[in-house]
């Protein structure tokens, strides 16, 4: 035997913008337990919204579980009611109407996607031990549709099969249930017979007598609250017209003319339904997998700007650190030349060009457009010397296309620029050997760099000396005609001259005459600036970083002085070169 009934739910129906919460605000104030979590107002429904605001969101959470939502009219998916979701929103709702409405002789809920979620609610209701009234409330669907277009921009289609999926489902669900059907403009235009007509189909007083609320309700129920009235009926479908003729004949008790409009248009709407709605779920889950792809190309396309953007920021602070490591040295050069050290410089630069004036110019024949070595020659103080080596050079590198450069200071650089096809690069005072000699390897159009002091003669053979094992070996990084090792306690030690024809592995080599290829020269970093052996011994540990190897080609054909190096200068040198011997004896 069931337990007897404890309270009575008046369950308010019908479409978004339709009434219902102008219906439900007058059950407040008749004294209907709505309870105490209700939606607060908005600009849109500025005197509220009274639905229950954990009801709602349960709603929300169940509809998007099922791929569907408030403003979807399709149906929902086959066997909804069976799903996972389902159960876990079903206790939620129950546990809601325990907790709150338990002791409530006479309360009500109101949502509309209540309308399409009756399957649920209809059990729910009779397991929670509540005897439900069902109230349909009807408004004109003209001015539904144009109440959400104004408040959410949907078109006239979407908002009007919105308001037949939820008509159609709440009447459906209702047939041979307690229900009450209301229009609005039945509860705008005499309140006080409509809400006698759902007090006598509850079978319960009200607990606020109506004329106790008269005036609460007058007022709230303000005509000029209402700001869209019905438009043309010849906008609408038959099926939309012949619903909302059928409820407005059941509003008004012809049971009859309700019954023979709206069973054809339920028949013709399930149709409609079973028809198309396949077909366009079909073409939305082809749309959206073709976004989604979409989205998967944007996404690697906005990565790859990000990734550009920080490597763009790092160029930035790059060029930044160089724009002030160069402001800093031609400080340096400017402070320099106003000290007794600069003013001496210039008085011997313009002495010098008068001694060198005889030396009688080496000339070079014009270079290939697409040289495949560049030779830039260390030019010093000592013109006729400069002359010796560049003569040698063009005697001995017969049948190589190469072009030539010299590094120079500003006198001698005056000196060569009569030289044909001598292409000269400024060695300022305050800029040092390494910055020079990088600058002269950015202006070089060959793909092989051979760097070549001007104490050094080069005799027959000398170039293909350097370049040959460049090129045949695949680990080879410098070849040079001087090279060294570097010991544990920062010591430099250059090789002897060597009678065997066998390539040994050294440390570096000296810039007196080696090969290196342009493109691994940079991707090193090039000479770091400091002075010479430092750099040269730089070069050559920068370079066996990238895993090549630093040859010493005894066999390259070179007549050069014995190697002088400034024990003062070295001395000072060594606590950098012995940090750089013990980072190279650690295994990679």
């Amino acid at each position: 035997m069931p337990a007897p009934l404890k309270n009575r739910a008046i369950i308010v129906l019908g479409m978004h913008r339709s009434g219902t919460s102008a219906f439900a605000g007058v059950l407040s104030l008749l004294g209907v337990d709505l309870g105490s979590n209700l939606l607060p107002a908005s600009a849109t429904n500025q005197s509220g919204y009274w639905e229950h605001e954990e009801v709602v969101n349960i709603h929300d959470q169940l509809l998007m579980a099922l791929g569907s939502s408030w403003d979807d009219p399709a149906p929902l998916p086959a066997g909804w009611l069976t799903s996972e979701p389902v159960a876990g929103c079903r206790e939620r709702l129950l546990g809601v109407i325990r907790r709150d409405f338990a002791a409530s002789p006479l309360w009500a809920i109101k949502d509309p996607r209540l309308c399409r979620l009756l399957p649920l609610w209809i059990p729910l209701l009779a397991e929670a031990n509540c005897e439900p009234v069902w109230i349909l409330l009807v408004r004109h669907p003209s001015e539904s549709i144009r109440s959400l277009e104004k408040r959410d921009g949907f078109p006239r289609g979407k908002s009007e099969l919105l308001w037949l999926a939820y008509t159609l489902d709440a009447e459906r669900e209702t047939q041979d249930r307690t229900r009450v059907i209301i229009t609005m403009d039945q509860l705008m235009s005499d309140w006080q017979a409509t809400m006698l007509r759902v007090e006598q189909r509850i079978g319960l007083p009200w607990p606020v007598s109506p004329q106790r609320a008269a005036a609460q309700i007058g007022e709230f129920l303000d005509p000029g609250k209402r700001h869209h009235r019905a438009g043309e009926a010849a906008e609408l479908s038959p099926w939309t017209r012949d619903t909302f003729d059928g409820l407005i004949a059941g509003a008004e008790g012809n049971h009859a003319k309700m019954s023979s409009l709206l069973q054809p248009a339920h028949a013709a709407f399930a149709a409609a339904e079973a028809l198309y709605w396949p077909f366009i779920r079909s073409r939305a889950g082809d749309i959206e997998k073709t976004l989604a792809e979409t989205n998967k190309k944007y996404a690697a396309v906005f990565e790859s700007g990000e990734k550009f953007k920080e490597k763009h920021r790092e160029s930035k602070e790059k060029l930044a650190a160089k724009t002030a490591e160069l402001k800093a040295r031609k400080d340096q050069l400017a402070q320099f030349e106003r000290s007794p050290g600069g003013k001496l410089n210039r008085v011997l630069a313009h002495l010098k060009p008068s001694v060198r004036t005889h030396v009688e110019p080496v000339n070079f024949p014009d270079p290939p457009p697409s040289p495949d070595i560049s030779i830039i020659v260390s030019a010093g103080g000592d013109l006729s010397q400069t002359a010796r080596c560049l003569l040698a050079v063009r005697t001995q590198t017969k049948g190589v296309a190469y072009e030539l450069l010299a590094v120079a200071d500003s006198a001698s650089v005056r000196a060569l620029g009569g030289w044909k096809n001598v292409r000269t690069i400024s060695n300022e005072y305050a800029a040092g050997f390494g910055e020079a000699h990088n600058r002269a390897a950015r202006q070089a159009a060959g793909q092989t760099i051979l760097f070549l002091d001007q104490s050094v003669i080069v005799e027959s053979g000398w170039c293909q000396a350097l370049v040959e094992p460049l090129r045949s070996l695949p680990l080879a990084g410098i070849v040079g005609a001087e090279a060294g090792m570097l010991k544990p306690d920062g010591a430099i030690e250059l090789f002897a001259a060597q009678d065997s024809a066998a390539l040994l592995e050294a440390d570096f080599c000296t810039t007196a005459c080696l090969a290196i290829s342009r493109n691994l020269f940079f991707q090193a970093g090039g000479f770091d600036g400091n002075y010479l052996p430092v750099e040269e011994v730089n070069l050559g540990i920068k370079i066996r970083r990238t895993r090549r190897k630093v040859i010493y080609q005894p066999r390259c054909p070179i007549t050069k002085p014995e190697r002088q190096i400034d024990a003062g200068r070295l001395e000072s040198a060594r606590p950098k070169l012995r940090r750089w011997a013990e980072a190279m004896a650690k295994p990679a």
